[in-house]
């Protein structure tokens, strides 16, 4: 499924376009933040790389904290299917918790459906561009993307601002991955990634642990089977309606204003 992530769980998003607003200057602000400079090596040469791709094809499992209000603290796991394509088109295909989802952006319309219901509809979502249709509609409707704090150009600096203290923790051999392990922390969060060693330098996995309401809550996502520059056909990213699809009105956050 696509997750309705808690806003307090995302890295802040949209820090990012506060970032461009000001032109990419952080000031005096980071003389007062703890910054490993091998940390942002490895962090700005992720981006870099990511930044280069034309498109790419990748799996992500993800496992995500919940608090219910009987059962006390419960874990959802879902695997997701993502696709990217130049900047204006994606495609994510999900299956956990709540079923089978899927998602389509082909830089005009952005269409959900699920699979075990039949149930189809269309989002509102800026034209032309992923990554802005990324953050519109997840402030607007809640809808989380597997791994698009990545796809930001200012993913480090977004870390930065969102964290005090960044430290290098080394390399690490995860199940036969070399792996560059970074944490990221602030005051009730701390977010741990690992990054492979390769040239590639990939995200290999990332777990966010925060604290609410006197309890600890963990978000984690490991990714695999990458595909770079993959040649992904142009219908991968549309969405054509089975005939027997019933649609479905997808409403805005009651927060939205």
């Amino acid at each position: 499924m696509i997750l309705k992530m808690k806003q307090t769980l995302l890295l802040a998003r949209s820090l990012a376009l506060a970032w461009l607003v000001a032109g990419g200057s952080l000031g005096a602000q980071n003389s007062e933040k703890s910054l490993n400079p091998r940390a942002l090596q490895v962090l700005d040469g992720m981006s870099d790389r990511i930044g280069q791709m034309n498109s790419c094809r990748f799996d992500v499992q993800i496992a995500l904290d919940s608090l219910d209000s009987d059962l006390g603290p419960l874990r959802y796991f879902n695997v997701c299917e993502v696709a990217y394509s130049g900047a204006d088109r994606f495609y994510v295909r999900a299956e956990g918790q709540n079923g089978r989802r899927g998602l389509w952006y082909n830089g005009l319309d952005m269409a959900y459906y699920d699979f075990d219901h039949g149930l189809y509809g269309l989002i509102p979502a800026p034209e032309g561009h992923s990554i802005e249709a990324i953050q519109y509609v997840n402030e607007t409707y809640g809808i989380d993307f597997p791994a698009a704090d990545f796809l930001f150009p200012t993913f480090t600096d977004d870390l930065i601002e969102a964290h005090d203290r960044i430290e290098y923790l080394g390399l690490v051999n995860i199940g036969g991955t070399r792996c560059h392990h970074i944490v990221a922390k602030a005051e009730n969060r701390s977010v741990q990634l690992w990054i492979e060693e390769s040239g590639a330098m990939l995200p290999f996995k990332m777990v966010i642990f925060e604290r609410r309401k006197n309890r600890m809550f963990s978000y984690a996502s490991e990714f695999s089977n990458w595909e770079i520059n993959p040649g992904l056909p142009d219908g991968l990213f549309d969405f054509p309606a089975p005939t027997d699809a019933r649609p479905l009105k997808i409403a805005a956050k009651k927060n939205k204003k």
